[in-house]
């Protein structure tokens, strides 16, 4: 009891600057994430190891942190990995080699930086807060230093240039594919959003990976570059690791990568479905490029226990299960068109997305959809609207629309669970598992 005592102080304290002003997240522009930097500062800096690298994107920037993690940790005895949002537990968020921090160690970072944190909350003007995620972070720096971590990767939030944790030192920047995603908050367009990714180029920043070919990104990237008069090492991650034979089965997925430098390695597996196999090509460019070449070895272990909840995760054979964050239906089409039809299907797809494109997508490839909520308050599902249609039922409370998905098939059934972080950790809570 007073070990959960002593959490509840902690969480209060990190986020009792947004909480005490009421403050709703609006446009990244009314962020103030230099005091996440004045933090760090009044610290001494914890930030300041060897190496660390910083991930963005719209989409697969936290598998492709963990993958990026899990193939550093081939080189170096100690990586620590900052990602965001958690699951189940905020404790999830900081890891090094892989294990979650204790809570007994989050409490001596806490405690450690809670000096500093209550002066700054002292000094903070009137309507102004520090981000609690950007506290996370400065939890996790503290953290990875005190654990002698050569390298720390940090995964952004939906930003990047007004983003908390990209004032975390870095000299490794990686951006991965963008999308039109979080219009309302960073864009209207594509072009507003490749500038706010773009932002996680610092003036520090010594090596610059890009996962996708995208003109838009391009063109911020050298903008920024020419704001800053910097002169960054550029890897191009497609033009460096070509993924060839691609194919899926039940148990993951097959493929073949080949290095620029004429590397061939046939035949990898996966135990994930998805894009995840494109934030593996950019992890792999990224870690060849700051700590040198990796061997075929070193990349089989990796992927031999390689999991990252709800990317293309397949949580059950016997019914066949896949757990899916995807939310929009042209990063969910692809996966479906390489799969056979699913038996039954659960959407949990919030207002603000495109629900009728996604779910007439899954419509197309399941026997019967399930369309629910999820337990976060904060999003919107006004599932009374949608209109009556063949195969397509409406079971708002989760845990029910769950029941009725995986306890009335049979063991040879075929089943997908999609839709928002959130969701996948109402699946997670209702199967009783852990984050590790």
């Amino acid at each position: 009891m007073e070990d959960m005592l002593a959490l509840d102080h902690a969480f209060d304290k990190i986020y009792h600057s947004f909480n005490r002003f009421g403050r709703t997240l609006g446009s990244d522009e009314e962020r103030h994430p230099e005091y996440t930097r004045v933090l760090l500062d009044s610290l001494g800096g914890p930030d300041g190891v060897p190496c660390n690298v910083m991930v963005t994107g719209s989409k697969g920037k936290g598998s492709t942190a963990y993958f990026i993690a899990r193939l550093l940790a081939t080189k170096s005895p100690a990586v620590g990995l900052f990602t965001s949002p958690h699951l189940v537990d905020s404790l999830e968020r900081i890891r090094v080699n892989g294990s979650v921090i204790s809570q007994l160690h989050f409490m001596q970072a806490f405690k450690a930086v809670e000096p500093a944190l209550d002066r700054l909350h002292d000094i903070l003007p009137r309507g102004r807060y520090i981000g609690p995620v950007g506290v996370f972070a400065v939890l996790a720096a503290w953290h990875f230093h005190r654990r002698g971590a050569q390298w720390g990767v940090y995964e952004t939030g939906r930003g990047a240039r007004f983003d908390d944790v990209a004032q975390v030192q870095h000299q490794a920047s990686v951006i991965t594919a963008i999308l039109p995603e979080h219009l309302k908050e960073l864009g209207p367009d594509v072009e507003k959003i490749a500038w706010h990714k773009a932002g996680v180029v610092s003036s520090q920043t010594k090596t610059l990976v890009l996962g996708s070919d995208n003109q838009a990104m391009e063109k911020a990237v050298d903008r920024q570059i020419e704001v800053l008069g910097a002169d960054p090492y550029i890897v191009r991650a497609h033009a460096s690791v070509g993924i060839r034979d691609l194919r899926i089965d039940a148990g993951g997925s097959w493929f073949t990568l080949e290095l620029a430098d004429g590397r061939l390695w046939v035949d990898l597996r996966i135990p994930m479905l998805g894009r995840v196999v494109e934030n593996l090509r950019t992890a792999i460019a990224t870690v060849e490029a700051v700590a040198g070449k990796l061997n075929e070895g070193q990349v089989r272990n990796v992927l031999a226990g390689a999991r990252w909840p709800g990317r293309g995760e397949i949580i059950s054979q016997r019914p066949w299960v896949l757990l899916d964050a995807a939310i929009r239906p042209e990063s969910l089409g692809p996966l479906l068109a390489e799969l056979p039809p699913f038996d039954c299907a659960v959407l949990s797809i919030p207002d603000d997305k495109d629900r009728s494109g996604v779910a007439a997508l899954v419509k197309r490839h399941s026997r019967r959809l399930i369309l629910t909520t999820c337990s976060n308050p904060r999003l919107s599902y006004r599932l009374d609207r949608v209109p009556p249609t063949e195969g397509v039922s409406v079971v708002s409370a989760v845990n029910d629309a769950l029941d009725e998905a995986l306890n009335t098939l049979s063991p040879e059934s075929r089943v997908l669970l999609c839709g928002t972080i959130s969701f996948v950790a109402d699946v997670y809570r209702y199967l009783g598992r852990q984050v590790d």
